[in-house]
């Protein structure tokens, strides 16, 4: 039960880490307002996950590439701690 938990928090939070890293991307990385990328990409992200016959795509891609930023940032504060 735990590890579906944390499964769907994962899944969640994928999506919410894509959506802040394309609008971080497509503001330059303004770094004086953090809810404004965000906002952007979230927007986006929704747009394109309900095109029919694509979104799904983009929806499994957004989860995957999310998992990979959640899985390298985890890895950097585990690398930063064995220091």
């Amino acid at each position: 039960v735990l590890a579906l938990l944390l499964w769907l928090i994962a899944l969640y939070t994928a999506g919410i880490v894509i959506a802040g890293h394309v609008g971080r991307l497509l503001l330059d990385g303004d770094a004086h307002h953090r809810a404004l990328p965000l906002l952007l990409g979230l927007v986006i992200l929704f747009v394109l996950i309900n095109i029919p016959f694509l979104g799904g795509v983009v929806r499994l891609m957004a989860v995957v590439i999310g998992f990979g930023l959640i899985t390298q940032w985890l890895r950097g504060i585990w690398v930063e701690r064995s220091i």
